[in-house]
C-alpha cells in the first residue's frame, strides 16, 4: 500500500487518504482510535504481510505538525497489535502477521529523515529516501 504524504497535510486529508487507500469501512469514525481499530482489523483486505510506504513523508499533517506524532504512535501500536495474537481484540483472526510502515521521502537526504523523524522515536530502519 502506498500513499502520498502530499495529500495527507491536514488530519482530515489524511483521514481521507488511510479511508479510501484501506478501503475502510463506512462506519470508519474519522478519528485515532478508529484509524487503529481498522489498521488492526483489515478482515476486508486479508493479506500475509502488510507495508504501508508513505512517500513524500516530509509533506505529511505538514499543516498540523502536532498530529504527526499521534499518527506515528497509531501505526507503530499497529504493527505491534499484529504480532502480538490475542491483543487486537478480533476473535476472526489472531495470526501473526507483519505490518510495516516505512517513511520516504526523495527531496530529502538520509541525514535530513533522520532528524525529522528520530525525535519522535522513529527507527532509522523505516526511512528512505528513494
Amino acid at each position: 500500500m502506498s500513499i502520498n504524504g502530499i495529500y495527507m497535510s491536514t488530519e482530515s486529508d489524511m483521514h481521507d487518504e488511510f479511508s479510501e487507500k484501506w478501503d475502510f469501512p463506512g462506519y470508519y469514525g474519522r478519528n485515532w482510535d478508529a484509524m487503529y481499530e481498522c489498521l488492526t482489523d483489515l478482515s476486508w483486505a486479508p493479506a500475509e504481510a502488510y507495508v504501508l510506504e508513505i512517500s513524500h513523508s516530509s509533506q505529511l499533517l505538514s499543516r498540523q505538525q502536532h498530529s504527526l506524532e499521534v499518527l506515528l504512535g497509531v501505526l507503530s501500536s499497529a504493527g505491534k497489535a499484529w504480532t502480538t495474537p490475542g491483543s487486537r481484540g478480533w476473535p476472526i483472526d489472531e495470526r501473526r502477521v507483519p505490518f510495516h510502515t516505512v517513511l520516504r521521502d526523495p527531496e530529502l537526504t538520509d541525514s535530513d529523515l533522520v532528524d525529522l523523524y528520530s525525535p519522535l522515536g522513529v527507527p532509522v530502519s523505516v526511512l528512505s529516501t528513494v
